[in-house]
């Protein structure tokens, strides 16, 4: 696990290079390290990381099938929100697509 660390004013950069490892060079330091280590964790690369927008929210997905474990991360202009589930693909991709505007 990680070390308690205050993201501050970098908090979408952070989530964004999960999902962008060209955004990682942007952050401080530890930061881009955290980012990468975390990105490993969870699977992620850009082949099989999704994106979509859905009104004023962006959703950013992966799928590790290896694992079968799914995370999204929903980031709506002042919140964020991170589901992590445990289920295969199919489940997974009926929780994505049930994702409505609020």
């Amino acid at each position: 696990m990680y070390p308690s660390f205050d993201l501050g004013d970098n908090f979408r950069e952070y989530i964004y290079s999960l999902f962008d490892s060209s955004l990682q060079i942007k952050l401080p330091g530890e930061l881009a390290t955290m980012s990468d280590e975390q990105r490993m964790r969870l699977g992620i690369s850009e082949a099989n990381s999704i994106r979509k927008n859905i009104g004023g929210a962006e959703i950013l997905a992966v799928y590790d099938s290896k694992n079968g474990k799914g995370y999204l991360f929903i980031l709506e202009q002042l919140l964020t929100h991170r589901i992590d589930i445990s289920a295969d693909r199919e489940i997974f991709n009926n929780l994505l697509d049930n994702i409505k505007e609020r």
